[in-house]
């Protein structure tokens, strides 16, 4: 069997303390995959599915509803993004929200009177059909999520384990082109 044929898994296991992100990423498939006929497989496309805290990858049959597909192509330009154009804008975003701050800290009086100023920082973006969506907030430090979209089907993903699958960009293009697919410049 050709190494083009069979799916190649990308994925950062969740934890008891965070989700975690699983790309199946499906070339030129022949047969059914993990209870998915294969005429409902995409050639040439990535299944990118959330996975829950402290929970384990599902078969494809059973998340494929609630993943989005998207062609490798856009797959790889949201991992390079995310690699080397996201720092430059988070860092801004935490310029932006540190201002909020600064402000909202200025306004405290001693006279028993306290100012509170919250804001956030919104980032968005278009990967061809799939729409990126980012907020930070000057008051919550929780953990940041990426908000997906395409049509109809919208998830969200760690931000942190999102940055992790990214240092793997250039292992999964050679992974990809060993598997005969090829990568437009």
């Amino acid at each position: 069997m050709e190494s083009s044929r069979c799916p190649i898994i990308h994925f950062v296991s969740s934890t008891k303390t965070r989700a975690g992100i699983e790309a199946t990423l499906i070339l030129q498939p022949e047969d059914d995959y993990e209870g998915v006929a294969l005429d409902d497989l995409e050639s040439n496309s990535v299944y990118l599915t959330p996975i829950e805290k402290n929970s384990k990858t599902k078969l494809l049959s059973e998340s494929i509803s609630k993943s989005i597909c998207m062609p490798i192509a856009v797959y790889l330009d949201l991992l390079l993004f995310i690699q080397t154009v996201w720092p430059k804008i988070e860092k801004n975003m935490q310029k932006q929200l540190d201002t909020i701050r600064n402000i909202s800290d200025e306004n405290q009086s001693s006279h028993s009177i306290q100012t509170k100023v919250e804001g956030s920082c919104t980032y968005q973006h278009w990967f061809e059909t799939i729409f990126f969506h980012v907020q930070k907030q000057s008051h919550n430090p929780q953990p940041v999520l990426v908000h997906l979209q395409k049509q109809n089907i919208s998830i969200e993903l760690d931000l942190h384990v999102l940055k992790k699958m990214s240092l793997n960009y250039q292992e999964m293009k050679t992974i990809l082109m060993q598997s005969n697919y090829v990568i437009e410049n």
